[in-house]
């Protein structure tokens, strides 16, 4: 199955075509699970680019696979599991590297250091009898670590760089005795702290107040910029990703079923489910009574057959329930799995 990366080589930019410089690339990406002798399929064709210097952002409900392509992006793969397809790493001063087939040793070199990530669950993936400072201190690069001095110095800054008052106190601290926001301002440092090229952050701003959510984004932003990095943003929160991304993949069980500039895909929608996000969001906006999406997303053990969404879709159509949708072009150049695509 041709992925979408595979037919995504430049980007229209003011009806100007031009070539861009890819840092990630992703090539019909699968992954199964196998239980008890049965192939449990979580990711299907999954494939993208992402440009030097551009936020990604992946948008989606709870189950579809955001966090497991997290993951999947650093070589971190559930037990049992057979994967397929490429994730190409593309840093430019050397050549192109499939993450899937490096080994332990060679993957020691990029995940943490060339990829930075942080992970939804920032308390949990923390280690609860180290300080902060230390295990910010132990992601830092080699150089920095042999001298205790100077990698002492750099965690300072790093805490100071992601907008921590007081960085001296806090490398004393446990993550259990910081707040949500504080604790999520650690975790960004721990993932800067190898200089990466790429950043992903996944569901950053998840139990955050809305003033700590804002000021969040808005470090990620000026971060972005300083450091002259490429991020990937995974979200269930249209208004979270509104405004920062520039491309915008939208998934549902296991698949990408919208890809696009982010302002065509926010503003004229050419899948149903991405029309039927934007419409929850919007409603939580105005203070009117929240409207859901009808139905559940399917679990991973029983899809629907044929399109995933067509239960739940306000357009399905009898062959929507009996063939599976392959990727098309939009009228606005971007990508969509749907046979009937919103005009």
């Amino acid at each position: 199955m041709t992925s979408f990366s595979q037919q995504v080589t430049t980007v229209v930019i003011e009806n100007t075509l031009i070539k861009t410089q890819p840092i990630l690339k992703v090539h019909n990406l699968g992954i199964t699970l196998h239980r008890d002798g049965l192939p449990i399929q979580l990711l299907k064709g999954v494939g993208f680019t992402l440009e030097s210097g551009s936020t990604l952002g992946i948008l989606g409900e709870s189950g579809c696979g955001k966090s497991l392509l997290a993951k999947a992006l650093v070589s971190i793969f559930p037990p049992e599991s057979t994967v397929m397809g490429e994730i190409l790493f593309c840093p430019g001063d050397k050549e192109e590297i499939d993450l899937i087939t490096l080994d332990i040793s060679a993957l020691r070199g990029i995940r943490g250091k060339r990829i930075g990530i942080m992970f939804q669950d920032t308390l949990s993936s923390m280690n609860p009898v180290l300080t902060c400072g230390r295990q910010i201190f132990d992601a830092l690069p080699e150089a920095q670590r042999k001298d205790h001095k100077v990698g002492k110095n750099r965690v300072v800054e790093l805490l100071d760089f992601v907008g921590l008052v007081n960085p001296k106190r806090i490398i004393e601290t446990y993550p259990h005795e910081l707040s949500g926001g504080m604790i999520q301002r650690v975790a960004l440092a721990a993932a800067l702290a190898g200089n990466p090229d790429i950043l992903i952050v996944d569901e950053p701003t998840t139990a955050l107040d809305v003033i700590s959510q804002v000021e969040l984004i808005e470090t990620l932003m000026g971060l972005k910029k300083e450091m002259e990095l490429s991020v990937i943003v995974i979200s269930h929160d249209i208004k979270m990703v509104e405004g920062w991304v520039d491309m915008l993949m939208v998934m549902y069980s296991g698949k990408i079923v919208e890809y696009g500039k982010s302002k065509d895909v926010l503003i004229s929608p050419s899948h149903p489910y991405t029309k039927a996000l934007l419409k929850t969001a919007e409603s939580y906006e105005r203070g009117r009574k929240p409207i859901s999406i009808p139905g559940d997303p399917p679990s991973t053990l029983f899809r629907p057959s044929g399109c995933n969404f067509h239960p739940r879709c306000d357009f399905m159509k009898e062959k929507c329930s009996q063939e599976e949708p392959q990727i098309s072009e939009t009228k606005l150049g971007g990508f969509v799995r749907c046979f009937y695509p919103i005009e």
